[in-house]
C-alpha cells in the first residue's frame, strides 16, 4: 500500500504539468465549445467542522468538450468523442484558477460560442462570470424539473392529480420562456405554502439561465448530464468503495491521474514517461 501510494502520488506530481500533454480539445471558430461544472461528495479524513459533518468534502469537476464531438448512440443517449475534465477538492477560488486553466488548455478565446452548463450552485455562476462573462450561461433542465416537482408536491401532495397538471404547465413555460409567469404562479401559493420561497428564490436567481426554448433554437444542450456522469465515474466508481475514507492531498492526487484516464489523455502522460525512461 505505501509503494502504490508513493507512485500515485509521484506520477500525479507529474502529471500536474499538463503542458506535456496534448489536448484533444481545441475550440473551433464555427462550434460551440461547451463548458460543464458540477460537484461530487467525497468521504475524507478532514476533521469535523460540525455534529453532523460525516468528513465528505466536495470534489469540484470541469469538463470541455465541442458541439462537434456529441455523437449520436441511440435515440436516447449520446457519447462525447473527445473531452478534457479536470477536478480536485478545492474552495471555488482555487478551483477557478483550474477553470481558466483549461479554458487556456482548449483555447475557449477561438471558439464560436462558449456556453456553460450547470446546477444552480452559485459558486459555478461566480467562476462563469469571472472568466467568461460572454457565455451563454445555461441551468441543467434536470435540475429546474426537481424543483417544479417539489413545489407541486408542497402545493398539492405528491400523488394528486393536480400537482401533475402543474407540473406539465410549467414545463411548457420553460420551453416558452416564460420563467416570470411560472414565478408569478408560485408567489400567489405563498401565503397558503411558505416553503414555497426555496423555489421562488431559486427560479428568481436562474431566471436568465432557463430559457430552455430559446436554447433549443438554437441547437442547444440543456442538460448537464454528461459532466454529472463523469462525476460519478470520478468519485462513486472509485472513491466511494466501502469504508474507503481519504487524505484530501492523497484523494487530490488520485483525482488528477483518474480524470486523465477518463479524458484519454492518460496514454499520452505515459509516452512522455517512456521518453524519460529512455
Amino acid at each position: 500500500a505505501a509503494t502504490l501510494r508513493r507512485c500515485v502520488t509521484r506520477e500525479s506530481k507529474r502529471l500536474s504539468n499538463i503542458a506535456e500533454l496534448s489536448c484533444s480539445v481545441e475550440a473551433k471558430s464555427d462550434d460551440t465549445l461547451y463548458i460543464e461544472i458540477d460537484g461530487h461528495m467525497c468521504p475524507t479524513r478532514e476533521k469535523k467542522k460540525c455534529d453532523s459533518d460525516q468528513g465528505y468534502r466536495e470534489a469540484k469537476v470541469v469538463m470541455a468538450f465541442n458541439g462537434s464531438d456529441i455523437a449520436d448512440i441511440s435515440k436516447d443517449r449520446n457519447e462525447i468523442t473527445k473531452l478534457m475534465i479536470r477536478g480536485e477538492i478545492a474552495p471555488a477560488s482555487s478551483f477557478m484558477d483550474t477553470v481558466s486553466e483549461v479554458l487556456n488548455r482548449v483555447k475557449a478565446a477561438e471558439a464560436g460560442r462558449v456556453v456553460f452548463l450547470g446546477d444552480g450552485a452559485p459558486w459555478i455562476w461566480n467562476i462563469a462570470n469571472e472568466l467568461t462573462p460572454d457565455a451563454v450561461q445555461i441551468l441543467d433542465y434536470s435540475h429546474a424539473k426537481a424543483y417544479l416537482y417539489q413545489a407541486a408536491e408542497g402545493m398539492y401532495g405528491k400523488e394528486s392529480d393536480l400537482s401533475s397538471a402543474w407540473v406539465k404547465k410549467q414545463k411548457e413555460r420553460l420551453f416558452e420562456n416564460q420563467v416570470d409567469l411560472l414565478i408569478a404562479d408560485l408567489r400567489q401559493h405563498l401565503s397558503s405554502c411558505p416553503a414555497l420561497q426555496t423555489s421562488i428564490t431559486y427560479f428568481e436567481n436562474n431566471r436568465t439561465r432557463m430559457l430552455y426554448g430559446k436554447y433549443r433554437s438554437e441547437g442547444l444542450m440543456i442538460g448537464s448530464g454528461a459532466i454529472e456522469s463523469a462525476g460519478k465515474r470520478i468519485a462513486q466508481g472509485r472513491i466511494k468503495g466501502c469504508g474507503m475514507r481519504w487524505n484530501v492531498s492523497d484523494l487530490n492526487d488520485f483525482l488528477r491521474l483518474r480524470c486523465s484516464f477518463l479524458d484519454r489523455s492518460w496514454k499520452d502522460f505515459w509516452k512522455t514517461q517512456y521518453a524519460l525512461a529512455a
